[in-house]
């Protein structure tokens, strides 16, 4: 047993011998406190276990699928080709200039510019 923890179980057993209350709650009050850094460290150390727990299952079996089975290239080349066919469908939508998007800008410029000249 460590000197500190002797020193305070003599100290325990003394307060309880002579009675003092006040010493008593004392001592239950620094009990107490070492009770809850206690559960603090615990908390602290299971937290840590479940982290890493996730961490391993990453690099375990997560990060094998990946390597395994990649399928980043194919969903970006997805992601292309869906962004390029996008813009030629707005672009062919918007360039004839009796569309309506020119329209509403022509009006939107006129009104801009024409309150400005004023």
């Amino acid at each position: 047993m460590s000197n500190g923890k002797a020193d305070h179980i003599d100290l325990l057993i003394k307060t309880l011998i002579h009675g003092d209350s006040a010493e008593l709650k004392d001592l239950r009050a620094n009990d107490l406190d070492g009770k809850s850094s206690s559960y603090q460290v615990y908390t602290f150390l299971d937290l840590e276990q479940k982290r890493l727990e996730k961490i391993q299952s990453l690099f375990s079996e997560k990060l094998n699928k990946v390597l395994r089975y990649p399928q980043i290239e194919r969903l970006l080349q997805d992601q292309e080709e869906q962004q390029e066919d996008l813009l030629i469908l707005i672009t062919e939508k918007i360039r004839p200039s009796e569309s309506i998007f020119n329209q509403k800008m022509k009006i939107l410029w006129e009104k801009v510019f024409s309150e400005t000249a004023k």
